[in-house]
């Protein structure tokens, strides 16, 4: 069968599974989201339906990207399985967007980007080890990234697009902030609407699970995760600010500075500072006259971040609330957390090919001298993503990690002439300086390092960038 022939039934799909997955979302499996549906892929169906390409083509384009925010926003916020669904709703939404790439011919005009090259290389051998083994759930996570991607690639590709969802990503992690915030203050009915959402992520054969249902978080269901969020937040609201023109937007990310700011000090995760500083003194080395606009919204912030520290005394219901003062205070465990990662650096230089499937690094953390007397003996992770990766892949694991570090830094510098695409490079270093100090990271798909990784790729296209890789 022809690609023409086979364009009708493609095009007839694909407002049915745009409205079956605009349902899930919306509503769950249920007798609305059903009637919701059926309404979405008429009206869908009767643009599909179009004969002139040169109309339709651009119709489908435009609903694919409006699916990509869509996509973007139930990533970060980790929306697990609502109500009877078989799956995440961005598992039918990716089918959709797919689906929809394919009709608007974009999938045969993808091409890689310099910084994508290693990290498909590292999804592949994830994903090839796991089909060896027949295990289906550790092949999920390594398609899961490449779809996006791809889909990236296909719908957010032109300049005004990527602005848009530059903002818009910037107004998820400013919304999920405020989320934060909200919770803390008025409990109710934030913390139904939460318990509502991440209902499925519940196992109450793992107590850690019901602890973090307790915590109060923005847009994720862990809060450990709030802490990449949080170091993003605050970079790409700088940058964004110092690039808009109009009045609207400066006053949108005025508003968000602030906001993300004291829920980064009550997200109190300690790497979070050099995670926001370390992109600022960068940009301070390529643009020293810019960095004055940055250091006065961090200025023009600190009665906010006072404020921060006292919110636990306004909001008492809460309990023993934490910000980043009270851990600095009161937690002495950074050289412990430091002695794992050098013990792992040890393990890594003795196992060239890698641990194997059947060795953990808490199993034979002790024999090279990991200290976990900070947290009662109990073994702990490496706390360190980049670590984990040459843990499980050995040298050429770590060889990987420093590939894409260099692809990535090569290309910062031409980005920094598009006030935009500035925001994106410089967030991204603020997640991936998170991942130093944590188990997430590019490497492991989280949402908000992920998502960043995928705009910057296409940054690099639409400045010029990828040319200096």
């Amino acid at each position: 069968m022809t690609r023409v022939q086979m364009e009708k039934p493609v095009i007839a799909l694909l407002p049915v599974l745009l409205g079956l997955s605009m349902a899930f979302v919306l509503t769950g499996m249920s007798l609305r989201g059903a009637v919701f549906a059926l309404l979405f892929a008429a009206a869908l169906y009767s643009v599909a339906s179009i004969d002139d390409v040169s109309i339709r083509k651009p119709l489908i384009e435009r609903a694919g990207f409006a699916g990509s925010m869509l996509l973007i926003f139930v990533f970060i916020a980790s929306i697990p399985k609502l109500g009877s669904q078989p799956v995440s709703p961005k598992y039918f939404i990716m089918a959709a967007l797919l689906l929809a790439a394919y009709a608007a011919g974009c999938l045969g005009s993808l091409s890689l980007s310099g910084v994508s090259r290693p990290l498909l290389l590292y999804w592949g051998i994830f994903a090839g080890t796991s089909a060896v083994k027949f295990n289906v759930m550790g092949m999920v996570e390594p398609l899961e990234a490449i779809l996006l991607l791809a889909l990236t690639a296909a719908f957010i590709n032109r300049r005004e697009r990527l602005v848009l969802a530059t903002r818009f990503v910037g107004i998820v992690l400013f919304a999920s902030a405020a989320w934060f915030l909200l919770s803390i203050v008025f409990g109710e009915p934030f913390t139904s609407i939460r318990s509502f959402i991440y209902a499925n992520n519940i196992d109450v054969e793992r107590p850690l699970t019901l602890f973090a249902m307790a915590m109060p978080a923005g847009f994720t269901f862990n809060q450990h995760i709030m802490g990449y969020q949080m170091a993003a937040g605050p970079v790409l609201s700088i940058m964004l600010f110092r690039a808009e023109k109009g009045l609207f937007w400066k006053m949108v990310w005025g508003i968000a500075v602030p906001v993300v700011i004291i829920a980064l000090f009550l997200t109190a995760q300690r790497s979070t500072i050099p995670a926001v500083l370390a992109p600022l003194a960068l940009l301070m080395v390529t643009r020293p006259k810019k960095l004055i606009i940055a250091l006065l919204l961090l200025l023009m912030s600190a009665p906010f971040m006072h404020l921060a520290a006292s919110i636990p005394d306004l909001a008492p219901q809460i309990g023993e609330a934490r910000t980043l003062k009270s851990r600095l205070d009161s937690e002495k465990d950074v050289s412990s957390r430091l002695g794992w990662q050098a013990a792992a650096l040890k393990a890594v230089a003795d196992n060239p090919l890698g641990l194997g499937s059947g060795t953990r690094w808490q199993e034979i953390s002790s024999s090279y001298g990991a200290d976990f007397s900070d947290f009662g003996g109990e073994e702990q992770a490496v706390h360190n993503s980049y670590i984990a990766v040459g843990l499980k892949l050995g040298w050429a694991g770590l060889i990987i990690v420093l590939a894409v570090f260099w692809r990535i830094l090569a290309r910062v510098p031409a980005l920094m002439a598009d006030g935009y695409a500035a925001a994106v490079g410089l967030s991204l270093i603020a997640v991936l300086i998170q991942g130093f100090f944590h188990n997430a990271s590019i490497f492991t798909n989280e949402a908000a390092s992920w998502t960043l990784l995928c705009l910057f790729a296409q940054w690099g296209r639409a400045t010029g960038g990828e040319q200096n890789v």
